[in-house]
């Protein structure tokens, strides 16, 4: 069973470098995408494989020399010499291009790989001009829904946006869950960042669920982990840079006030904040304090996956004064603002004001609520409601 991905649909390959490099965290489909490229690849190397792993790391050229272009080579990152090969290979060909020979065609080379860390040190230093990188998420609610638009908010809460809790429904997500947060966050992030004490980090991981949709007080966070300061911002450096948290700043005109002010934190997977606050079935997560910023959050993952799978140039923010007026989040592109409130509830029936300051942007600015169901309409002549099944195709509007 295949669930149609957005991202495969709008890629152009002959837009790409010789080497693609589908980046992002465990299980979202990397790997399962760039199969289904045409052309296909002719040769899979799965690096999970610990004697194909220790046959990248100590005789890169010969593996390649084996294997049939387009090669596909998941989890690269686990073999660094690999890419050094690699950044060989396509220096090679441009030469031989220069000269009018044979060379590599786009995609020649198709990379997945899931630890930002290590994957940032080897590109860096070897394929820079060489690569397109790409990133993806898991399953948005969009694609979801068009799978199966039977599905229900609270599973969504409860399953996430991994593609394998929806192709096989058997699969419970809880023990799902646990093991990818015991095998991917708690060791493999850890470990390669250095991390020693990782029941902390773990707890602290847990504290964030907790607080997902809310500002974010580092102090506070500390104080009730027991962890420094410090390590907690590193921490959290570390998960964003691995698109597990998201940290959402401020908007202000000012770009230091940006920077400075209390950001809000969100998880780029629903189900992987619930499984951290720990619900044991769905159908109870939606009479929880936290369902609206659990919603909330769903939200912040759309509006991030649809700028991913279709190659969009926004960023995102949030909008709160003193007086602790707020507007949930602002799209901001070059030349339009959007303004969105999130209401779990699709009951919205009053106008929110458009501040002030914002409208001395310049800039063309409409406004919407986000809703979890119904259909999209118009609420007065400045405002929509647009159910979350129909936020991508707003956003890309």
């Amino acid at each position: 069973m295949w669930i149609e991905r957005d991202i495969l649909n709008n890629f152009d390959l002959m837009s790409c470098m010789e080497c693609l490099f589908f980046r992002g965290p465990r299980q979202t489909g990397k790997s399962s995408i760039l199969t289904r490229l045409q052309p296909r690849s002719q040769s899979l190397l799965f690096l999970d494989d610990l004697a194909l792993k220790q046959r990248a790391t100590e005789d890169p050229q010969f593996l390649i020399e084996n294997s049939k272009f387009p090669i596909l080579i998941d989890e690269a990152h686990l073999a660094p010499p690999l890419f050094f090969e690699i950044k060989r290979r396509i220096d090679q060909s441009r030469r031989e291009r220069l000269l009018n020979k044979p060379s590599l065609p786009p995609g020649s080379f198709r990379l997945t790989g899931s630890n930002q860390t290590l994957i940032d040190e080897v590109v860096k230093e070897t394929l820079a001009g060489r690569v397109s990188i790409f990133y993806l998420l898991g399953l948005s609610y969009s694609e979801l829904f068009q799978f199966d638009s039977s599905i229900t908010l609270s599973e969504i809460f409860f399953r996430g946006g991994f593609p394998e809790l929806w192709i096989r429904k058997e699969i419970n997500p809880i023990f799902y869950l646990n093991d990818y947060i015991s095998t991917f966050i708690e060791k493999d992030l850890a470990i390669s960042a250095g991390i020693e004490k990782r029941r902390e980090f773990l707890n602290t991981l847990k504290l964030a669920a907790a607080r997902v949709g809310e500002l974010l007080n580092y102090e506070s966070i500390s104080r009730d982990s027991g962890v420094s300061g410090n390590a907690v911002k590193e921490w959290f450096s570390l998960l964003e840079a691995n698109q597990i948290i998201a940290i959402v700043n401020p908007y202000f005109s000012n770009l230091n006030k940006r920077l400075i002010k209390m950001p809000k934190i969100y998880f780029l997977d629903v189900g992987l904040c619930v499984r951290l606050q720990a619900h044991q079935e769905p159908q109870t997560i939606l009479h929880t304090p936290l369902a609206g910023h659990l919603f909330e959050t769903l939200v912040y993952s759309e509006i991030i996956k649809t700028k991913q799978n279709f190659f969009l140039d926004y960023e995102v923010y949030f909008w709160r004064t003193k007086e602790k007026e707020e507007i949930d989040f602002i799209v901001l592109e070059r030349n339009r603002m959007t303004l969105m409130e999130v209401k779990l509830a699709s009951g919205a029936t009053q106008s929110f004001p458009t501040p002030p300051t914002l409208l001395k942007e310049n800039k063309f600015i409409r406004k919407c609520y986000v809703v979890a169901n119904g259909e999209r309409k118009k609420l007065d002549q400045e405002i929509e409601i647009i159910p979350l099944k129909d936020l991508s195709n707003y956003l890309r509007e």
